[in-house]
């Protein structure tokens, strides 16, 4: 358990706006809040590989396929 002090008008303050019962109730479920909210924006890890990556690694393959497409619709150059 760790103690931390905060101003009373402060807390005070926040305990009227979210509408909570006292101090604990309100520093308890705000902290629970934001730790729920920053574990909701960190990417998600498949064995060590973030998504971020695999995404960008998708995003590379398909750029080198349609290179290629269009590379292989170009009619042949005759340079003779």
């Amino acid at each position: 358990m760790m103690t931390v002090e905060v101003g009373d008008e402060l807390i005070e303050e926040v305990i009227r706006l979210g509408n909570f019962q006292n101090a604990q109730e309100a520093v308890l479920k705000i902290l629970a809040d934001y730790v729920q909210k920053h574990k909701k924006r960190q990417p998600l890890r498949l064995e060590g590989v973030s998504i971020s990556a695999l995404i960008l690694e998708e995003r590379s393959a398909a750029f080198d396929l349609e290179r290629h497409r269009d590379v292989m619709a170009q009619p042949p150059s005759h340079n003779s």
